[in-house]
Order: structure tokens, then C-alpha cells, then sequence
């Protein structure tokens, strides 16, 4: 059965940088299964991001737009690198026996770029798209993971 996770509800906001920015209007989640494992990821209503935080000449090479089906992907990438992959309490989260359980252990940035490209397919985004979109975030994702400040 494939997952087809809600878009978050984001309304586009002033950017000091003249680039896009979104405020996300509504707790979103993302659930998942690893391995017979449930796991949830959970982004708070106020979080700000920028989308598809990629340069401007690839939003024209790729056809590229800051937002489209892969928002939630976005969101969920975007909200792991702010925190540097150490997520705050209550929004990791594993289910076990029924119960949401919080998880403490930090994601590797190659974990966080692996979630992003699991829901752009989730999203439909078209495996051309998607295989690119992962590849710049490989490419140009490790100075901003290292380099975000919580």
C-alpha cells in the first residue's frame, strides 16, 4: 500500500532574502514504516520554510518551482536540517505497542536527504524530478546542515 502523505497547509510570507518563504498554518506529520517499525515525524504550526530551497538556475534547468507536490518533502527536510537532525521531544516519534513514543537518537544528514526523496515518490513527484532534487540536496545540502543553528 503506498503512503500518500497530506501537504502541509503553508502560507507564503516576507522573506528578508527576497526569496520564497513559507509559515506552515497547522501541525503537520508524516508517518512511516521501516522494517515493521511505525515511525512519525511532526513539524509545529509557525515553523518557517523555504521550500525548495534550491539556486535560481536550477529552478529553470529542472522546471523547479519553490513550492508544488514536493512541499511536504521539503518541509520535513527543511525542519531536519534547521535542528541539525537532534529533533526537539514529542516530534520523533516511534509507535510502539499503540503508544507514540518519543525518539531521542539525532539523523544523519544522509537520513534526512533519504526521507526527502522517500516523499517526493510518495508525493508523485516524477522519478526525473525527484533523482535530481535528491542529487542537489546531496550536492549542495552539507553546508547548510552544518552550518543551521537552533
Amino acid at each position: 500500500m503506498q503512503n500518500h502523505p497530506k501537504q502541509p497547509y503553508a502560507l507564503p510570507i516576507p522573506s528578508p532574502d527576497d526569496g520564497p518563504l513559507y509559515r506552515v498554518t497547522s501541525d503537520w506529520s508524516y508517518v512511516w514504516k521501516i522494517n515493521r517499525r511505525t515511525y512519525r515525524l511532526r513539524v509545529p504550526r509557525g515553523f518557517e520554510f523555504d521550500g525548495a530551497s534550491v539556486p535560481w538556475w536550477m529552478w529553470s534547468l529542472l522546471r523547479v518551482p519553490p513550492d508544488g507536490l514536493h512541499r511536504a518533502a521539503a518541509l520535513a527536510h527543511d525542519y531536519l536540517y534547521r535542528h541539525v537532525g537532534r529533533v526537539p521531544l514529542g516530534h520523533q516519534q516511534e509507535l510502539i505497542r499503540g503508544k507514540w513514543m518519543d525518539c531521542t537518537s539525532p539523523w544523519l544528514r544522509e537520513e534526512a536527504d533519504a526521507l526527502f526523496a522517500r516523499i517526493l515518490r510518495e508525493c508523485g513527484v516524477s522519478m526525473v524530478r525527484r533523482r535530481l532534487m535528491y542529487l542537489g540536496v546531496r550536492i549542495f545540502g552539507k553546508s547548510s546542515w552544518k552550518t543551521r543553528i537552533v
